[in-house]
């Protein structure tokens, strides 16, 4: 009998689990629906003519600029290649002081051997042939073009009646850096755009100058046995930056000495030896042995 009664309840449990399975609940709103909200007035906002007219104008502003730097290539580039224009290289002469051989003990030693360079300057515009006149064109041309470009510009913007800002990309291109050349006792200044200036500008290397104890041998037109480089010569113009300033301004004349020390071996002595000078730019092999027939010469 209670098997009986178990078996029931298991009926019972069973069929009240299924019931509750099937059940469903409800549905019932999270949150009550927003009432519409119905127009009283209505206002259009006004200005899309104001903002064509904008666009237009910075459109017209465009196209006279690029036309403008397009211009400024050309008269910088010619101005850079004025200044960079090889200049003639300054008069050296060499003096070799009395070596002392009448005092030398030991033919297999080595004794000292002094050299005095002299080197005259001209100022700078009078080391060229044209006396610096095509660099001085060049600026006239930069002055020239920069006066009547910015005449043009200021027309242009004035036209308009309002302000209008300028696209990014013209407003820096338009930045400019003054460049300021000193001829003599005379200064003149123009402003370039900086942007175009960078395109072309290039730097000069510098000319050094070569003193070489030189010797003959057979075979030989020369024999570089030592050797001593002078710093920098001086350059027909001195160029300096300083914020956005360039000033290029032209070397007064003057004259240097300077001392070159030397150590000689008394065999050299009896092959010609003598004290040579060349000019030469940074960074350009310089042959130090060269032969009669030059394409047996050795570096």
């Amino acid at each position: 009998m209670r098997r009986a009664m178990a078996r029931s309840v298991v009926v019972i449990l069973l069929v009240a689990s299924a019931g509750c399975a099937k059940k469903q609940l409800a549905g019932f709103p999270l949150d009550t629906p927003p009432k519409p909200l119905h127009s009283k007035c209505r206002y259009s906002v006004e200005g899309c003519r104001e903002v064509r007219e904008l666009k237009r104008i910075r459109a017209r502003l465009a196209a006279p600029h690029r036309k403008q730097m397009k211009g400024w290539r050309p008269l910088l580039r010619n101005f850079v290649k004025s200044l960079n224009k090889r200049s003639s290289d300054p008069a050296l002469a060499l003096v070799v002081q009395d070596a002392g051989a009448d005092s030398w003990s030991d033919p297999n030693a080595r004794y000292p051997l002094n050299v005095v360079v002299r080197i005259e300057y001209h100022a700078g515009s009078k080391r060229f042939s044209d006396g610096g006149k095509a660099l001085t064109r060049a600026f006239n041309a930069l002055q020239g073009y920069a006066k009547s470009t910015d005449e043009a510009w200021r027309a242009l913007r004035s036209r308009y009646s309002r302000r209008v800002k300028l696209p990014g990309h013209v407003a820096s291109e338009r930045k400019t850096i003054s460049i300021v050349v000193a001829l003599g006792n005379t200064g003149r200044q123009v402003d370039v755009p900086v942007g175009q200036l960078d395109k072309v500008w290039r730097t000069p290397p510098d000319r050094l100058a070569l003193v070489s104890l030189v010797s003959s041998e057979k075979g030989l037109k020369y024999r570089d046995l030592a050797h001593r480089e002078l710093s920098a010569l001086q350059p027909a113009f001195a160029i300096s930056m300083r914020g956005s300033v360039i000033t290029i301004k032209e070397t007064a004349a003057r004259r240097v000495r300077t001392v070159l020390n030397f150590m000689t071996e008394p065999r050299w002595l009896c092959d010609s030896l003598r004290a040579e000078a060349r000019f030469f730019d940074r960074g350009q092999v310089v042959r130090r042995a060269w032969s009669v027939r030059r394409h047996r010469g050795s570096e």
